[in-house]
């Protein structure tokens, strides 16, 4: 595991501030997922007995081509933060990660993603 970026800090401040947690992000541990490149991050400590429980917020933006990407931050059967799951929708790989201003709360009026 390691710490987040500074390209991913303002997705995951976005979302754990949206979701009301009080988790300081400098100190979270992450993990890339096996998703195609698309950016998901999996929130240590990553143990197999943590399952996912709930979604606490959801965000959307567009990538540098235009794209569109939705993002939402899971939490586990306990309350915790657990993923971030993004979804860039044409299965692509995250060019870039956004800027605060290009991030919008909920998923997009397009989205199919259930």
């Amino acid at each position: 595991m390691r710490s987040i970026t500074e390209q991913e800090r303002p997705l995951v401040e976005f979302l754990t501030t949206l979701a009301g947690l009080s988790v300081p992000v400098s100190s979270l541990k992450v993990q890339s997922m096996n998703d195609g490149g698309m950016g998901s991050l999996l929130i240590g400590p990553g143990l197999v007995s943590q399952k996912y429980g709930s979604t606490a917020g959801t965000c959307h933006f567009q990538d540098a081509d235009g794209s569109l990407v939705e993002a939402c931050l899971n939490l586990d059967q306990h309350g915790q933060a657990f993923e971030i799951d993004v979804w860039k929708v044409n299965f692509e790989q995250l060019l870039r990660w956004p800027q605060k201003r290009e991030i919008v709360a909920g998923l997009s009026s397009g989205s199919s993603k259930s």
